[in-house]
């Protein structure tokens, strides 16, 4: 196999085969904490419930201590538990199982089931030995139970139990089988009750049950006649998504082969969620093209492309009706509804252009959009010679699908809020920056000399994604403004993207700015470097004083820095803003709340002398909810009663990922109506311009189930990472790239406070795992280069001191040349370089760990483990991420896909290993219903709550939102004098 270095040291393996590796990354992780097999049944440990955590049945009536948190169920970056802790008993699982639904032709059942068990055999050289049994033979075995009644049989030496219970349901039957621990003990010593207790429990539990296809239903959900009108199109769009079993007390799967269906327990349950692709374009590459589009005055075949492009989506549609029609008697309606709102945006789209054949600054508009497109495109430079720059196919339908509603008042759509919903890392921000920057063209042509201005504001819920988004927006301005540059009919203003922040992320006075500055705190002007060319920036590029603010580059091969006056268009300084109010004002939603404060604000609505925006976006709605999301719904009121008062009516465009119940959220925030782009398909795997793509053609994220029982809330994390820590050494030791795909894991938590026990973790329990798990793994190979040399091994004292695991290799082992390159394989031990993010950390320190996730393990800034909270849930896009723990089940199924997107974004398929809270109902539910959970998460999206207009609200926000309204509408009462002129008019 090939092999060429790279300049970060790493080897490049040709045709590496990711997937087969991550397969064997989570297997031999599994066999780490369910059990694998041992060199002549021997296992070499004080006790087995220390090697092992999950795929045990414990024997009835255990007792566990368990002093998790009682009503741990907060989340957020800023919030802290305060329950008190209460002591409470636990029993962990003596029993687990599946249940099924079946037809009642079926008159019998094959139960097939395993188990072993561990004897203690007491304490040889200092070490203790446990004995593995197999309860079964080789080849499992099994029971055949008849279904006219429930049954019960004993098996495994008499040690367990299976039950089939039956009971009718319909016109089936539904069929539980269990396999339970059927051993009772009592122990008089309290001390030797832990050994006592894993002699009689049963390890490597498994049990399934083969059924023929045709005799297996869908497992009973709700009734559709109880289902809202959504809930019927998320149950139409996934029927093909069976669910065939539930799980209780393990998650359950099954698989088909043959007309046959096989009901499996897995106790580390694994589904590959297949990726999500835009690239749908197919034979339209040139319609799609930048180069291509930005002809469309001069070239008349692009309104032909255009054209056709629009009429393939018709006939996607054409062959959606004729699957309608197909459809059940009681699903034709549901069909017939989300086929409406496809037609609707085909209508659009259409309508769009034929305005711009009649419309020549809307033509210009849309040349010159595509144009800095191009050329922001260009400027990244990530594009193969053969597949030229241009838009995704969904991006192009959303951009003309919304055009003629972003430009014309009077059109229908313009009160509408076009949502654009696809998953993480699809190309939203493209999507609505290119109707941006055709607003921008069209606005200066169509008004020049009131077009200027703040044009449009964008708003984002989190700073860290709002700081991203900057930078992003940052390219494409750039790229208008130097078109402006050679269009006399732009006018002489620049382009410019202003961001409007608190204090404690960027400066709101110059004072502050010059403060910031000679403090050497260049991370408070969130630009490190010239957006255009990249060139990083010194303290002489921030050019600040007591009366002004501004950003320059000096690289004089930058088209900005080889100008005499080289002043970027871009500021942070809330004071410059004010002066010089920009074409795109980018801000948190909360800022806004200085509206009813400050006059000087009154700049973004245009002055006395320019237009207001007449473009607002709304990115990541989905977290426009609770408290927040109420607060922001009301100040909406009178943010556009300010728009609307100066002679505006605002076009509306927002962006999620993740959202249900769209059209209240919409209206309830907006008071407006909504349309979703793309529409959805029936089916979920394809909507035409979103397809998924089959496993066979590109690998998914894998997603692996984890609940140990055996441990409590505060260490159940130490067994799973000591493994994922170790994996890289075992398996991957001689393949650089192959080693650094997982080496950093990124471990979300739901609160701060998990943040600060899972550091505890990494700083004591599991290091000492992963020592454990790096020597058991060395001396079963030390064993088959020398046999009988790993029980000389572990009768020495220097294999379990802290210099053993940090490369003081001994004699015994240095002498032999295999045996030390063996040695070397495994030791030294990794030495866990662990970083948090969180919002108690400077934005500076947040960014610095954020640059560091990109190093590789060879360099010295590589972190081992990011412990991170939801800060890191949307906005974070490191390619080389593609190892995710998350703890407990979070609160929302919306906030579990955010996070668990983060990984797997670039070439290497990403892992998500759930780690749930045994003492947790959400949790458990999630855990036995891995499977179905998984195949279809996007259906169980929760509805967001948003009450702008409750009393509580009210009394908290309408006295602002009026005062907003008030002080910056047309004639409104600037000044904080003017108040004086308020009269209130009566009835």
């Amino acid at each position: 196999m090939s092999k060429k270095p790279t300049e970060s040291g790493l080897e490049l393996i040709a045709m590496t085969d990711y997937t087969k590796a991550r397969l064997e990354f989570v297997n031999w992780v599994k066999q780490s904490l369910t059990g694998a097999k041992l060199k002549d049944d021997l296992l070499f440990e004080t006790n087995p419930f220390d090697r092992y955590t999950t795929g045990i049945l414990y024997s009835p009536g255990t007792e566990h201590e368990n002093d998790d948190l009682i009503g741990e169920e907060e989340e957020g970056d800023n919030i802290e538990e305060v329950s008190p802790s209460k002591n409470t008993k636990y029993q962990p699982p003596s029993s687990m199982g599946f249940s099924f639904y079946i037809d009642k032709s079926l008159e019998s059942l094959r139960v097939f089931f395993s188990a072993v068990r561990f004897e203690d055999k007491g304490v040889s050289k200092h070490i203790r030995r446990w004995e593995k049994h197999p309860l079964v033979n080789d080849d499992g075995e099994e029971v055949e139970v008849l279904l006219d009644a429930s049954s019960q049989k004993i098996v495994c030496q008499e040690r367990a139990r299976i039950d089939v219970t039956v009971r009718p349901h319909g016109d089936g039957k539904i069929v539980t089988v269990t396999l339970s621990n059927n051993q009772h003990f009592t122990v008089a010593e309290k001390e030797k009750e832990r050994d006592k207790l894993a002699e009689n429990s049963l390890f490597e539990a498994k049990l399934r049950c083969f059924l023929p296809e045709n005799a297996l239903r869908n497992y009973p959900r709700v009734s559709k006649a109880l289902l809202t009108e959504e809930e019927q199109e998320l149950e139409l769009r996934y029927k093909d998504e069976h669910v065939y079993a539930i799980g209780h007390g393990v998650a359950v799967d099954w698989s088909l082969e043959n007309g046959n269906v096989e009901l499996f327990s897995d106790f580390m349950p694994v589904v590959e969620v297949p990726q999500v692709t835009a690239n749908t374009g197919g034979k339209f590459t040139e319609v799609l093209s930048f180069e291509f589009l930005k002809s469309l005055q001069s070239n008349g075949k692009v309104f032909e492309r255009l054209d056709e492009f629009v009429d393939d989506y018709s006939d996607w549609i054409a062959a959606q009706e004729d699957i309608a029609n197909s459809e059940e008697d009681d699903e034709r309606d549901t069909a017939n509804r989300l086929i409406s709102r496809m037609e609707i945006a085909n209508s659009r789209m259409r309508s769009s252009i034929s305005l711009m054949r009649e419309d020549e600054d809307a033509q210009l508009a849309f040349s010159l959009a595509n144009q800095a497109m191009l050329a922001q495109m260009e400027l990244n430079g990530a594009n193969l010679p053969q597949s030229p720059y241009g838009w995704r196919p969904f991006q192009l339908a959303f951009f003309l699908m919304a055009l003629e509603s972003s430009i014309d008042e009077d059109n229908d759509y313009r009160d509408w809020v076009d949502l654009i919903w696809f998953p993480t890392g699809g190309g939203k921000t493209e999507a609505y920056l290119g109707v941006m920057a055709f607003v921008f063209v069209y606005r200066r042509l169509k008004y020049s000399s009131s077009g200027k201005g703040t044009t449009a504001i964008m708003r984002y819920t989190l700073r860290l994604l709002t700081a991203q988004q900057f930078i992003r927006a940052c390219k494409v301005v750039s790229a208008l403004e130097f078109i402006r540059r050679e269009t006399p009919t732009l006018g002489d203003e620049p382009y410019s993207v202003g961001l409007w922040l608190g204090g404690e992320s960027s400066p709101n006075t110059f004072d502050q700015a010059l403060e910031q500055l000679n403090k050497g705190n260049f991370s408070k002007f969130i630009l490190r470097q010239c957006p255009w060319c990249a060139a990083a920036f010194t303290k002489d590029n921030y050019k600040a004083t007591e009366t002004s603010f501004h950003f320059s580059c000096s690289n004089r091969e930058c088209a900005f820095g080889c100008e005499e006056n080289n002043v970027l268009p871009f500021n942070v300084v809330d004071e410059a803003l004010y002066k010089e109010p920009p074409s795109l004002l980018i801000a948190t939603v909360d800022k806004f709340a200085r509206l009813p404060w400050e006059n000087r604000a009154g700049a973004f609505f245009g002055g006395n002398s320019h237009r207001p925006p007449e473009l607002i976006i709304q990115d990541e709605l989905h977290l426009i909810s609770g408290a927040l999301g109420s607060i922001v719904g009301l100040y909406e009121v009178g943010f556009e009663a300010i728009l609307v008062s100066r002679g505006v009516y605002p076009k509306f465009i927002a962006s999620t990922a993740t959202i249900r119940q769209a059209p209240e959220q919409v209206r309830a925030l907006f008071g407006r109506d909504m349309a979703v782009f793309p529409p959805v398909g029936l089916r979920q795997k394809d909507s035409y311009f979103a397809r998924e793509v089959p496993l066979s053609e590109k690998p998914g994220r894998l997603y692996v189930g984890y609940m140990a029982f055996g441990r409590q809330r505060q260490n159940c994390l130490e067994d799973l990472a000591g493994a994922l820590v170790a994996t890289p050494q075992v398996l991957f030791n001689d393949q650089d790239e192959l080693k650094d795909a997982w080496w950093t894991e990124m471990v979300y938590h739901g609160s701060l406070k998990g943040v600060g026990n899972s550091r505890t973790n990494f700083q004591s329990g599991i290091p000492r795992i992963q020592h454990r798990l790096l020597l058991a793994d060395f001396l079963a190979k030390a064993d088959v280069l020398e046999p009988g040399l790993a029980e000389s091994l572990r009768s020495k004292d220097f294999i379990r001191s802290p210099g053993f695991f940090n490369g003081d290799c001994p004699t015994i082992i240095s002498e032999n040349q295999d045996l030390s390159r063996l040695y070397k394989q495994y030791f030294p031990a990794r030495k866990l370089n662990i970083k948090s993010l969180t919002s108690n950390q400077t934005a500076d320190a947040n960014a610095k760990i954020f640059e560091s996730l990109s190093s590789n393990y060879k360099q010295h800034d590589a972190i081992d483990a990011a412990l991170a909270t939801n800060m890191v849930s949307v906005g974070l896009d490191e390619p080389r991420l593609a190892l995710m723990v998350i703890n407990g089940q979070p609160l929302t199924t919306a906030e579990y896909i955010q996070a668990s997107s983060r990984v797997g974004r670039g070439k290497i398929p990403g892992i998500v290993f759930a780690n749930y809270y045994k003492t947790q109902a959400r949790s458990l539910s999630h855990y036995e219903n891995f499977r179905a959970y998984h195949r279809s998460f996007y259906r169980f999206v929760e509805p967001s709550s948003l009450t702008p207009f409750t009393q509580q609200v009210r009394n908290r926000a309408l006295h602002a939102a009026l005062v907003s309204a008030v002080r910056h509408g047309e004639h409104g009462l600037l000044e904080n004098n003017d108040a004086q002129e308020f009269t209130r008019r009566a009835n």
